[in-house]
């Protein structure tokens, strides 16, 4: 099995760099997309590290407003560009660079082979979100403005990006209708999709009609993609799991793993986790290198094994 995946960085290069090294396989593409804002450094940095290697691109950088649509587009484009490159991978895998692989790419490989026909997004609609404290505070825009009263305010009220401005600009009075025909809903923006929904964003979704809505809102990342898939029909094929461990904590933030959490985090069995700096703390990262080296060299040994017996 084939894997596509975008990796979405701004700063700390040696990281990135030893990220990439974990979910490297020559099998696989891989799509970095370097934001706009980040030091020449770490472009060039980048861009040298990763010359060598033939089934790697770098995309021209945006800049990455948080809050804003670009992330959504970015993740379009990489996905309209994997597939024009080939037709053989199976799932698209967008990551951060603050993330780190918890299994190897032969175990990633060995799960989704087994879930080919699902998608695994996180999926809150409105109640859920209302009923549940973090997300629903997660999901307002930072404002005790009452026009700020839930969660379907960053769809609701119009929001507009100023090239210059480092925020997007509300624009008061203004309340938007959803997208006639669909529902909305929301979730974290990091995903694994299958190829053949992917194929169906391109080829027969009405794509334009969601981006040109987007475009417009709050945090679009967060809620893009569940609107088109829970309104097309691979809602079915929904796993409500995006296969990250992940640790919450007050006002929306989560932790920066540390070693201290390195039997948690291997004990886990999600895919990846986030979030990681090597500049608080490269002990966890080292750990999670190391384990994933033995578990590699035990794959090598029992595939030797099951070629000796074969023979």
């Amino acid at each position: 099995m084939r894997l596509a995946y975008l990796i979405i960085i701004h700063k700390n290069a040696e990281q990135v760099k030893r990220l990439f090294k974990s979910v490297y396989d020559p099998e696989n593409f891989y799509l970095f997309h370097i934001d706009a804002k980040a030091p020449n450094s770490l472009h060039s940095s980048i861009k040298e590290y990763l010359q060598p290697y033939l089934n790697v691109e770098i995309m021209t950088s945006q800049n990455c407003r948080w809050g804003g649509y670009s992330m959504v587009d970015i993740e379009l484009k990489a996905i309209e560009r994997f597939l024009e490159w080939n037709k053989e991978w199976k799932f698209f895998i967008n990551l951060s660079g603050q993330d780190f692989p918890l299994k190897t790419q032969n175990q990633i490989k060995s799960f989704l082979q087994n879930n080919q026909d699902k998608n695994f997004v996180t999926v809150f609609d409105e109640e859920f979100i209302k009923s549940w404290c973090n997300p629903y505070l997660l999901f307002r825009p930072t404002s005790t403005n009452k026009n700020f009263l839930n969660a379907k305010s960053r769809v609701e009220r119009l929001f507009i990006e100023v090239p210059g401005l480092s925020q997007l600009i509300y624009v008061p009075f203004v309340k938007r209708k959803f997208i006639d025909g669909a529902t909305w809903y929301a979730g974290w923006q990091w995903m694994l999709l299958n190829r053949e929904f992917c194929e169906y964003l391109f080829d027969e979704c009405d794509l334009e009609k969601y981006t040109r809505f987007f475009k417009k809102t709050f945090i679009p990342d967060e809620g893009f993609f569940q609107t088109v898939i829970m309104n097309s029909p691979y809602r079915e094929t929904v796993i409500n799991n995006y296969k990250r461990t992940v640790t919450w904590i007050d006002k929306g933030d989560v932790i920066i793993y540390k070693g201290d959490k390195y039997d948690f985090l291997i004990n886990s069995d999600n895919l990846f986790a986030r979030k990681f700096d090597t500049n608080i703390d490269s002990d966890i990262i080292l750990k999670l290198e190391q384990r994933l080296i033995e578990i590699k060299l035990g794959e090598v040994e029992q595939n030797k094994a099951f070629i000796k017996e074969s023979n």
